[in-house]
């Protein structure tokens, strides 16, 4: 073969090398967005509260629905998708009542991730973990890491504040047990220290700078055995999040 020939597919082949290699780097991007470890995520993304998806969960418990696909996205305003929320088997609903079987995945590439990472906002009404918010755009867990989806009219936002307000609040194994009497963490710190799992009654939240904290109440008992004798032990305030993300103060979706 001529040298100026060889000398051009020299420089084709580099060519395409070069352009092979930006594409590769391009969908291994794409692919870290959603791949990146829940660990590390998980570490910097703070639980803000639940996102109801009744495209994929229905209305509720064993809602009979038409299943919709729900995209992923790297950012709040992407355009690309990196992978998408899906029924992968419907529920079955038994002779004698009730149903089950009904998941849901989170696909990329054409595989699937493993389930889509859920709490119950109420009895056996599981709704996504939301850890970042941009208007109706939402950052939920995934399998592993985190993505974002956009809202539906249909969708609707818990906050952490109003699920924990509004329900039968608990401290959590998340939380140190530490009771200040300011929010900040440079005030008095209180003897009394919350137990894993103490019935709380939640006074009010405080928002400095980039953490939440919360004021509660410390029950002896929780309502559900006392309901007309909630004997307070101590008040004082706790941050909302332990370095994890996840909440220190949660609720039973269940109630009693």
């Amino acid at each position: 073969m001529p040298p100026d020939v060889k000398r051009q597919n020299g420089i084709t082949d580099k060519t395409h090398a070069k352009m092979s290699g930006a594409t590769s780097m391009t969908i291994l991007r794409c692919c870290l967005l959603i791949l990146v470890p829940a660990s590390v995520v998980h570490a910097q993304d703070r639980v803000l509260g639940l996102l109801t998806l009744p495209e994929v969960f229905g209305a509720g418990p064993c809602d009979k629905f038409t299943p919709a696909e729900i995209p992923v996205f790297a950012e709040p305003d992407g355009r690309q998708t990196i992978g998408s929320i899906r029924v992968a088997t419907t529920s079955t609903f038994p002779p004698d009542g009730g149903c089950a079987g009904l998941t849901v995945n989170v696909y990329s590439n054409g595989r699937s991730l493993g389930e889509l990472p859920t709490r119950e906002h109420e009895y056996e009404a599981p709704a996504a973990i939301v850890v970042g918010q941009r208007g109706q755009s939402f950052k939920v867990r995934l399998p592993t890491g985190a993505g974002w989806i956009r809202a539906s009219k249909r969708d609707e936002f818990r906050s952490l504040q109003q699920l924990v307000k509004d329900g039968l609040a608990h401290v959590t194994d998340s939380a140190t047990g530490e009771l200040r009497s300011a929010p900040g963490g440079a005030d008095t710190l209180l003897r009394e220290r919350a137990r894993d799992n103490q019935a709380v009654r939640v006074v009010r939240f405080r928002q400095l700078k980039d953490v939440l904290w919360i004021e509660v109440e410390l029950l002896r008992e929780s309502p559900c055995i006392s309901p007309d004798d909630q004997k307070v032990v101590a008040r004082g305030w706790m941050p909302a999040h332990a370095a994890s993300g996840e909440p220190t103060i949660w609720f039973h979706s269940r109630g009693c």
